[in-house]
C-alpha cells in the first residue's frame, strides 16, 4: 500500500519564491522552480516530459490535489477537465494544471488520471506529493492551487471556487488569477464539501 498523504502545519505560509540563480527560460517561465516544486518530469497521456517543458510559457500553474477515491473529487474533475479544454481551445498558453493524487495505490491513481487532460507529478515520486501537500496546507481534497507561470507566487488558494463558479466564462476567470495579488498560503483548514486526507 502506498503512503497516503498526511499534510502538516510546520512549513512557512509564505508565498512560493524563486531559488537564488534561478534563469528565465526565453518566455520568462521560471522552469527552475517548478522542477524544484514538482520535480524534473511530469506525467503525461503517453509518458514522462520534462518538467520545464510542461509549464514553459505557460501565465500560470495549477497545482491539483485529489483522488478517485473521493466523491467530490470525481464531480470536480469533469468540471475542472471542460474548463481546461475550453481554455485550451481559447488560448493554450494560460494555464497549466499539474495532478497530485492522493489515490491509495499506482493502479488506482493511474487510471483516474487517465481521465485527465493535463499533466501529473508521477506516482513512483510519493514524497514530492507529500511535500506539495504540507506546503500548500492541503486539509481536504478536491484542492486547486493556482500559482503565477513566472514567479511561483499564489495567485488562488482556493482555484476550485472560481472553476465551479465559472459558468462558462473561462476568460474571466483567467483574467481574475492574472491581475490578482500574490497571498499567503491558505490557512489549515479542510474546505466544506471535501474529502480529508488521511
Amino acid at each position: 500500500v502506498a503512503p497516503r498523504l498526511v499534510p502538516r502545519a510546520c512549513l512557512p505560509r509564505a508565498a512560493i519564491r524563486p531559488a537564488q540563480g534561478t534563469k528565465r527560460g526565453a518566455t520568462g517561465a521560471m522552469a527552475g522552480l517548478f522542477e524544484a516544486l514538482v520535480g524534473p518530469e511530469v506525467s503525461t497521456g503517453s509518458g514522462t516530459m520534462p518538467t520545464s517543458e510542461a509549464v514553459q510559457g505557460k501565465a500560470l500553474v495549477g497545482i491539483y490535489f485529489s483522488a478517485h477515491w473521493c466523491p467530490p473529487c470525481r464531480s470536480f474533475t469533469p468540471m475542472l477537465a471542460a474548463f481546461y479544454d475550453q481554455l485550451s481551445e481559447d488560448d493554450e498558453n494560460a494555464l497549466e494544471i499539474i495532478f497530485i493524487s492522493s489515490d491509495h495505490s499506482a493502479g488506482d491513481g493511474a487510471s483516474y488520471f487517465a481521465s485527465m487532460p493535463w499533466k501529473a507529478v508521477p506516482w513512483e515520486n510519493r514524497e514530492k506529493s507529500q511535500e506539495l501537500a504540507r506546503r500548500f496546507s492541503v486539509q481536504g481534497i478536491p484542492t486547486l492551487v493556482i500559482l503565477d507561470g513566472e514567479t511561483g507566487e499564489i495567485k488562488d488558494p482556493n482555484g476550485r471556487a472560481a472553476v465551479a463558479q465559472a459558468n462558462g466564462k473561462v476568460d474571466k476567470v483567467i483574467q481574475t488569477w492574472k491581475s490578482a495579488q500574490p497571498m499567503p498560503l491558505p490557512s489549515a483548514s479542510k474546505p466544506s464539501g471535501s474529502c480529508a486526507l488521511l
